[in-house]
């Protein structure tokens, strides 16, 4: 099942290297990658391209380096995401502030490949967490007859007057993505 995970950044262009990496493994691993531009001014609110992907992202990546430029950028995705409850994961050089609360792994200089794979497995964690989260949600509608599952690929799907939680939209949005 792919997931969309945004990746946010504040590297140097030499180091760019890393958000592609990590795109990469992410990837590999089902994930749709997107690593936003860095052409707006970071005093401004964030762009609608970006902001759209940053809200239609599973999951967020915020890679940030002492020889950075665009922490401002960084600072403000994030932000944005907490507040939309989204998982961040942040990725940093020692000596980058990085809030408590939040899951983060330091930047291993003397070889960024354990870094990448440190990522990757979080990644991968992700997806399956994600996996079996939408598994759980079809045996529950299964079992409350919403769906039947049938043999095959068909799944058919009895709408009941009033649906739980969230719109019926949003849920087989999520069982598709």
């Amino acid at each position: 099942m792919a997931f969309k995970i945004f990746i946010s950044h504040s590297v140097a262009p030499k180091e760019l290297g890393i958000a592609y990496a990590i795109a990469n493994e992410g990837a590999k691993r089902g994930a749709v990658p997107y690593i936003p531009d860095r052409d707006w001014n970071h005093s401004e609110e964030i762009p609608d391209r970006i902001y759209a992907h940053l809200q239609n992202a599973d999951y967020i990546l915020a890679i940030a380096t002492s020889s950075g430029f665009h922490l401002e950028w960084l600072n403000k995705e994030v932000n944005k995401a907490a507040k939309e409850k989204k998982p961040i994961l942040i990725i940093a050089d020692n000596g980058i502030d990085v809030p408590k609360k939040l899951a983060h792994i330091w930047i291993d200089r003397t070889n960024p490949s354990k870094t990448i794979s440190r990522v990757s497995r979080h990644l991968e964690k992700f997806g399956k967490d994600k996996e079996t989260k939408a598994y759980i949600r079809l045996q529950e509608w299964s079992a409350r007859g919403f769906i039947r599952i049938a043999s095959g690929k068909k799944v058919e799907i009895s709408i009941p007057s009033k649906f739980p939680g969230q719109p019926l939209s949003e849920y087989l949005k999520d069982m598709r993505d």
